[in-house]
């Protein structure tokens, strides 16, 4: 989950203002082995490159998930394409679009790139797609409280409103079983996260605070086991990302671990469907680039290595596999 501003939605929005991170060049990336014949993950990101060409949008891209060959553009309609999501099953794409009235918008296409439809387009502020396990319903920040949608063959057809909060609520993520969502919010002064069960808020179903950092955290994503959040923490500029078990934070019974722990800005963790790696944006090398690390955080590896454009916002797609091309 995608694969950015501290939100999950780190990409440019037409509507959205984003800060691009402090250049530091630390040591040469290490280069993933390339992956077995037929065993083809991949990764889809939000990039702006091509941007000359296309007047400056961001569109999403796909890749093999170890860093090999070109990129693929998925997205065609103008304006900015960002914040993509796999379905459970890696045939369809869930995505923001930002057009002409500069409102984002929930889409979908194909994982090819192809049949891109509206799912959710009126005058709200629609962002943070994603899916549940059975691929029948999203999750997502509607005008900063997070909603679910059911999905039928054109589109939405009911929306249900899970949070309430004065403030903001936004990236929600959907815990493996289904049963539970992560999210971040401020309703306590700062960002923070939390988690509840999948239903709307009230005296029955208050939402759970994870972490108490003095620094904002965003971009909540469970491990596949669902025992497990990975999340990023700190200042833009300075995030790093942690993982921790997904109960209430507490230093000495469940401290958040570091795993990037180094100088640059990283964000937007993505666990890979089988737990062993974790996908994520890093400008260590001077520009956002998509890299990826062991669970454990050791041995990061640059992918994309495109120095004239920022990619953003991983999303890996789930096996079985389809072709690139």
């Amino acid at each position: 989950m995608a694969k950015v501003n501290p939100m999950r939605a780190s990409a440019a929005l037409a509507a959205i203002a984003v800060v691009i991170m402090v250049a530091i060049v630390l040591d040469a990336p290490t280069v993933p082995a390339k992956a077995s014949r037929g065993d083809a993950p991949a990764i889809v990101f939000t990039s702006d490159r091509g941007a000359g060409k296309e007047g400056g949008f961001d569109n999403i891209y796909r890749m093999n998930a170890d860093g090999h060959g070109p990129a693929k553009k998925l997205t065609d309609i103008q304006g900015n394409n960002v914040m993509p999501a796999f379905s459970p099953d890696g045939s369809e794409i869930a995505y923001v679009h930002s057009g002409a009235t500069g409102l984002p918008a929930i889409y979908k296409m194909n994982a090819d790139g192809s049949g891109e439809s509206s799912l959710i387009s009126d005058l709200s502020f629609n962002t943070d797609p994603t899916w549940f396990p059975g691929g029948r319903r999203i999750v997502f920040s509607r005008n900063e409280d997070i909603y679910a949608a059911v999905l039928g063959s054109g589109g939405a057809t009911k929306l249900i409103r899970l949070t309430r909060n004065a403030g903001a609520d936004r990236q929600p993520a959907i815990s493996p079983d289904g049963k539970k969502v992560a999210f971040v919010s401020d309703r306590d002064g700062d960002f923070d996260v939390y988690v509840m069960k999948v239903a709307s808020e009230g005296s029955a179903n208050r939402p759970v605070k994870l972490t108490r950092n003095t620094t904002p955290d965003f971009a909540p994503d469970w491990a596949p086991t669902g025992g497990k959040l990975a999340f990023t923490s700190g200042e833009v500029g300075a995030r790093e990302i942690y993982v921790m078990k997904a109960v209430p934070q507490n230093a000495e019974t469940n401290p958040s671990t570091n795993l990037t722990n180094d100088a640059a800005d990283d964000s937007d963790p993505d666990w890979s469907p089988d737990g062993k790696q974790i996908a994520f944006t890093s400008d260590r090398t001077g520009d956002a680039e998509i890299w990826c690390m062991r669970a454990d955080g050791t041995a990061p590896a640059n992918l994309t290595n495109s120095p004239t454009s920022e990619d953003l916002q991983p999303d890996w797609a789930p096996p079985p596999w389809q072709p690139l091309n």
